[in-house]
């Protein structure tokens, strides 16, 4: 942030045109002229440079109060969001045109990601005419663990439920459940890809056996 000031490739302004200002006779009779001050503001529109990732685990460990366990057993247990991912959703390439627009759309491309907890893109200036990008993530922990259990009529129903949500640090959602019920067992796998093939396209695949019956489907979004 702040003014870009002469240096490092770029050039102080210079006068192209001036223009003075014609007052009529009568209006210099009656005092009427003065000066126009005319103020420019110009956007740093210079080409990306480099971009680099900063990443945090669930637990940021520089910090005393997260640097001992159990917070850092969990970071030992969770698979890191893999830095590609994170780049993949990123607008904007070193050699590109810099625009803001871009870049805030780059910072809320990966908040609507449930691994994410907080991420935020910095920029600050590089070599020649070039603007540099830190990209800060951190994620959050995305293994939930859901047991259940009921009574009802002297009957006993439990089911268990577990979910990844970035399995392998790699953006994709993982659930098994099984459901013990009255008169009935239930078995459901899910996966969700949400760039497939590093398109926009969101798969989403199911497949529920019970019994008695069985039940499948597949949505491409």
């Amino acid at each position: 942030g702040g003014p870009y000031r002469p240096g490092s490739g770029i050039e102080p302004p210079r006068l192209l045109r001036e223009v003075k200002a014609d007052y009529t006779d009568e209006a210099r009779r009656r005092g009427i002229t003065g000066d126009v001050l005319l103020k420019i503001v110009v956007r740093r529109d210079g080409s990306v440079g480099q971009i680099t990732i900063h990443q945090t685990n669930v637990f940021d460990e520089t910090k005393p109060d997260e640097n001992r366990p159990p917070y850092t057993w969990a970071n030992k247990l969770h698979i890191q969001t893999r830095e590609k991912i994170i780049r993949r959703e990123l607008l904007l390439a070193p050699g590109d045109s810099y625009d803001r627009y871009l870049k805030d759309q780059s910072e809320r491309n990966l908040r609507r990601y449930s691994f994410i907890k907080e991420v935020r893109i910095e920029e600050k200036p590089g070599p020649g005419n070039t603007i540099d990008l830190d990209v800060f993530a951190q994620d959050t922990w995305t293994t939930d663990i859901a047991p259940n259990l009921g009574f009802s009529g002297g009957k006993t129903t439990w089911g268990l439920l577990a979910r990844e949500r970035n399995l392998l640090g790699r953006g994709r959602t993982l659930e098994l459940n099984y459901d013990s019920g009255f008169e009935s067992v239930g078995r459901t796998i899910s996966f969700l890809e949400p760039r497939l093939l590093g398109t926009r396209w969101r798969l989403k695949a199911t497949n529920t056996d019970f019994n008695p019956g069985y039940n499948g489907s597949v949505k491409l979004t």
